[in-house]
């Protein structure tokens, strides 16, 4: 399916805000205290946006056969970064939880250049 003008202005503005605001947290800027929260209120809009998106974007093309390798790149990737969130606010192990944060930042980072993958391939 075909994005409206509109859900693409949504999901990049939603995409952007996370990711800048995750990128901020991870420079362990001064205003770190800020940027951490900041980051999780909007991971929870994009959340429902994501949600939203593999119903009417990713599983109808899916079906049609379109972008398989990179969809399944881009949803593998975010639903890796949504699945360690939760380790990484109730994982008391600091080991583990230091390791899950380090592959959720590097992940989230190359979450980046899955999406232009995405933007890019072949229709």
């Amino acid at each position: 399916m075909k994005l409206s003008k509109e859900l693409k202005i949504i999901l990049f503005a939603s995409l952007g805000a996370l990711y800048l605001t995750g990128v901020i947290t991870w420079l362990e800027s001064p205003a770190y205290s800020l940027w951490l929260p900041t980051h999780s209120i909007v991971s929870l809009w994009f959340l429902i946006l994501f949600g939203y998106m593999f119903n009417s974007h990713v599983t109808p093309a899916w079906k049609r056969g379109k972008r398989l390798k990179s969809g399944s790149l881009l949803t593998g990737t975010l639903i890796f970064l949504i699945l360690t969130v939760p380790i990484l606010f109730y994982m008391t192990n600091e080991t583990i939880k230091t390791n899950v944060a380090l592959a959720h930042t590097y992940v989230g980072l190359a979450l980046l250049f899955v999406l232009i993958i995405h933007l890019r391939s072949k229709k």
